[in-house]
């Protein structure tokens, strides 16, 4: 297995053993040089996807970590990344890779959550980090609701005389359900 990503990533086998056994001792793959780390960020979008998007996923992991401050030298695939390179993202509803410096971070702002390239990474964790690392973007865009585009729907009525009657209801139900509360605790 491990030849077979050495020869699709074009590197050697020893490189790919030596990141193999960070991940499986415990050391980080971010403990590679910069250039190393953002030349193997550079190959994973040409791998086979499934295998390239778990990578990815388990590298997103690490540097979301709190604990997590390493920061890249200046290195030629660290400039190169920064102009070509890709990071995985839910975008239309399906993972795929796309320009770093095109992808949003997740956040609540946004609300359209399919047109957006979103990094598949976890909501609240060391956004700051994707930024400097990967030159990802946080989403600043604001929504206001314009007061002359609110209208009182056509069903209003309807719905304020269904809910007028289900009141009635629920209160019933609430009735009874506190009278068999205190019928048990007696």
């Amino acid at each position: 297995m491990l030849e077979k990503i050495a020869e699709e990533l074009h590197v050697d086998i020893g490189v790919v053993q030596e990141i193999f056994n960070k991940f499986s001792f415990g050391d980080k793959i971010t403990d590679l040089s910069s250039e190393d780390f953002y030349g193997l960020m550079l190959r994973l979008p040409e791998l086979d996807f499934s295998r390239s998007a778990e990578l990815s996923k388990a590298i997103y992991r690490i540097i979301e970590q709190p604990a997590f401050s390493r920061k890249f030298e200046n290195s030629d695939s660290k400039n190169r990344f920064f102009v070509e390179g890709k990071i995985l993202v839910k975008y239309k509803g399906q993972l795929q890779y796309v320009l770093a410096k095109n992808a949003y971070l997740p956040s609540s702002k946004i609300i359209s959550k399919k047109n957006v390239p979103i990094v598949e990474k976890g909501q609240r964790t060391n956004n700051r980090n994707f930024v400097t690392l990967f030159g990802c973007q946080e989403y600043t865009k604001e929504y206001t609701v314009d007061p002359g585009s609110v209208s009182i729907s056509d069903a209003n009525s309807s719905f304020q005389q269904y809910y007028q009657d289900f009141k009635k209801y629920a209160r019933a139900y609430a009735e009874n359900n506190d009278n068999i509360e205190s019928m048990v605790r007696i």
